[in-house]
């Protein structure tokens, strides 16, 4: 039957958006009119379902959004699948179990009274119980309450909330076991597989008994139970606990053993660890240097707890048995992983580059380059033309800067007289004034005229190699006042800017000379085994904006140095004997300062300009693009 959501059974969903939420969702909405309440909108939900916001912490945004569902439904609500809860794996008490979990729940209970609801799902967990008495004693719902941690007790609280103030309204508890599927996604056993592919020191640890373990149940049992849950309302009693879970309970040793075999090939050997070391060593981590791990203390606490248990109940309610198999589905488990680690990494909330470098990523990388890349040599050929062709503006910028650096000598006055103190740095006999800047004229006017010459000759197809050579006179325009010593601010700090802008008109607006063209034909901007591109803009911003302060400190200290300006601002530190003002002062004009041919701040300046253009040169591809930097 075609679901258009007008004489189908309503039935609402408390955290839709999630994992479970989801799949529950995709289960009823054949058979029924699927609204979903949760904090945020789905990304993708399933078609036919719709979603009301809700803040379970709040009265009025509760009844809000039960009234939304009321006018939607019509009135009449078959069933409340109740998911949404706090969880979180630190093992202490949390405000938001009490906010979320217990008043949440009971601000919806008191909120649904007002309006027909014939059935509310809770969803628990078997960790409410107490664990087994012994090996092959299974528990049922009748079984002694005993939550060990701040979970399950919000989850006891919260049931007993639910049986004091549901009303008139049917209601199931149902204590699920841990839920996994063929990507695992149960955050316990996928940390015990990552600690085993990664060979960590712990995955060969165990503090307690290595033979006790916990049952776990399929993600698709689970929704064939919900589902059944739903179906079967009008015969299930007014007050239903049900424990769904697969009666099979594989020890840690047992799983350790299948996990290393399935990925190393291996028995895996477990040593048993006495608790209160380990819980010791664990605390060290967590709190005394507080470094990430998932193997909490609490955890440690109750690593012998063992639970079995009987689900005949379920069997009798809801005709209901588990299909699937946790031993039996780790193979999946381990093939995806394998497959693709830093994707099931990401699938089970775990750190992806912990994996980057793994041997299957290597060979899924390397299999795929093998490989046609997304595009042929004539594409790229194509591509790059258009793109010079975009941006011819940039040589015939050169060009024009070059004509500039011609003129310039004679508008900041290198040819004229000047008399000029001794530069403050200056450890060894250099020319008289007139002649340091007349010999840095002289270099600008030949530097202007080759930029010119060679930035024309760049925009030819064939003469592409020569932009390197107007880089270069970039650079060396750069650098030029630094050699000449000149008397000149304003020409030190022209030559500066001008080289930079060279540089980035020669070779990194245009297409950059060299590059491979199988380089560019691959749109991955991935490197081998990682899982994000090194040379992002992300990456590289901070560096540049570490350059750029680099370089405004040090372009003032060797304003100093050359003689521009009489003096350094510095309120911490004394000459300390020396014959100038501050420390700043004695540092940069210190012998081994003077033991430069140049001035070594503005040596430190001219290292920073080029690491902005380093840091700026290329895209997120150049670290397959341009190795070379």
């Amino acid at each position: 039957m075609a679901n258009d959501g007008t004489t189908l059974p309503t039935v609402l969903i408390t955290g839709s958006s999630g994992f479970l939420g989801q799949a529950i969702a995709r289960g009823l909405i054949d058979r029924y009119r699927i609204i979903g309440l949760d904090v945020a909108m789905p990304k993708h939900p399933p078609a036919n379902m719709e979603t009301i916001e809700i803040d379970l912490t709040s009265d009025e945004g509760v009844s809000r959004a039960v009234e939304a569902a009321r006018e939607r439904s019509g009135g009449r609500i078959a069933s409340v699948i109740h998911l949404a809860a706090y969880y979180d794996t630190t093992g202490k008490d949390n405000p938001k179990y009490d906010a979320v979990t217990v008043q949440g729940t009971r601000r919806l209970l008191n909120a649904l009274t007002a309006i027909k609801t014939e059935q509310f799902v809770f969803s628990s967990t078997l960790l409410v119980h107490a664990p087994s008495p012994g090996k092959g004693t299974k528990i049922n719902e009748d079984s002694p309450l005993d939550p060990a941690w701040a979970y399950p007790q919000s989850k006891a609280e919260t049931e007993a909330l639910i049986s004091r103030e549901r009303g008139e309204i049917k209601t199931v508890i149902l204590r699920f076991a841990g839920v996994y599927d063929e990507d695992c996604r149960a955050a316990f056993v996928a940390q015990q597989i990552a600690r085993i592919f990664e060979r960590l020191p712990t995955a060969y640890l165990f503090a307690g008994d290595i033979t006790a373990g916990q049952p776990y149940l399929h993600k698709d049992d689970l929704v064939d139970a919900v589902v059944r849950t739903v179906d079967r309302r009008a015969e299930l009693p007014v007050e239903t606990v049900l424990l769904i879970g697969e009666e099979d309970t594989p020890s840690y040793e047992e799983m350790q053993k299948r996990i290393g075999r399935l990925i190393h090939g291996e028995d895996w050997r477990t040593l048993a660890l006495p608790k209160e070391l380990t819980k010791l060593g664990a605390w060290l981590q967590t709190e005394v240097l507080d470094q990430d791990t998932d193997i909490k203390p609490w955890m440690i606490e109750n690593s012998d707890d063992h639970y079995e248990i009987d689900i005949s109940r379920a069997e009798a309610l809801l005709g209901w048995a588990p299909r699937h198999s946790l031993l039996d589905t780790l193979p999946e488990m381990i093939r995806r992983l394998k497959q693709d680690p830093t994707d099931w990494y990401a699938a089970n909330k775990l750190n992806p580059p912990v994996v980057a470098a793994s041997d299957p990523e290597i060979e899924q990388a390397e299999r795929r380059l093998k490989g046609p890349l997304e595009r042929s040599k004539k594409d790229v050929e194509a591509a790059t033309k258009r793109h010079r062709f975009r941006t011819l503006w940039a040589p015939m910028t050169n060009a024009a800067l070059g004509l500039w650096l011609v003129t310039s000598p004679m508008t900041v006055g290198l040819f004229d007289p000047v008399a000029a103190a001794i530069p403050p740095a200056l450890g060894h006999a250099i020319a008289e004034p007139e002649f340091r800047n007349a010999g840095l004229g002289v270099s600008e006017i030949v530097s202007g005229l080759l930029v010119t010459v060679f930035a024309l000759l760049g925009m030819l197809q064939r003469w592409r190699w020569v932009q390197w050579i107007t880089a270069s006179l970039g650079l060396w325009v750069m650098l030029a006042p630094l050699l000449f010593w000149t008397t000149s601010p304003a020409a030190y700090a022209v030559d500066t800017l001008v080289g930079m802008l060279i540089v980035a008109f020669a070779v990194m607006i245009p297409p950059t000379p060299g590059i491979s063209r199988r380089a560019l034909a691959a749109d991955d901007d991935r490197p081998l085994g990682w899982t994000y591109s090194p040379s992002s803009f992300t990456q590289r911003i901070p560096i540049v904006a570490l350059a750029f302060v680099g370089l405004f400190v040090s372009r003032y200290l060797a304003a100093y140095q050359m003689g521009h300006i009489d003096g350094l601002w510095d309120p911490f530190f004394g000459p300390g004997g020396a014959p100038v003002r501050n420390g700043s002062e004695a540092v940069v004009t210190s012998w081994v300062s003077q033991g430069f041919p140049i001035a070594d701040a503005g040596l430190g300046a001219f290292a920073y300009c080029l690491d902005i253009l380093a840091g700026a040169i290329g895209d997120r591809r150049r670290w397959r693009t341009m190795p070379w930097m």
